[in-house]
């Protein structure tokens, strides 16, 4: 019985180390570990973003370009939560002028 308690709390304690990062700040995908991306919040030039789930199950094709803060082009729209994209932008809509131009 004691080692079935003990072996109870042990497999808690790993879930809970095992846990997602969502919600944790990031700078990049890379900071928030398997199954996640780091977003950034449209309208806001902050370079921390937020850890949030890859999305899962089947995606639409819907993407909206928008330039970002830095001048590179980044995008938003279906697979991503409502108001995030996947860079800081100001949320000017379309790509910025320097990466049209170099198409």
């Amino acid at each position: 019985m004691r080692f079935l308690l003990v072996f109870s709390v042990a497999l808690v304690v790993a879930i809970g180390c095992s846990s997602s990062t969502a919600g944790a700040p990031c700078t990049t995908s890379t900071d928030c570990g398997s199954g996640a991306r780091c977003l950034f919040t449209i309208g806001s030039c902050s370079t921390t973003g937020k850890c949030e789930p890859n999305p899962t199950g089947p995606q639409c094709g819907a993407i909206e370009l928008l330039c970002g803060c830095d001048g590179t082009t980044v995008d938003t729209g279906c697979g991503f939560p409502n108001g995030f994209a996947s860079g800081p932008t100001t949320g000017a809509s379309g790509p910025c002028a320097s990466d049209a131009s170099s198409d």
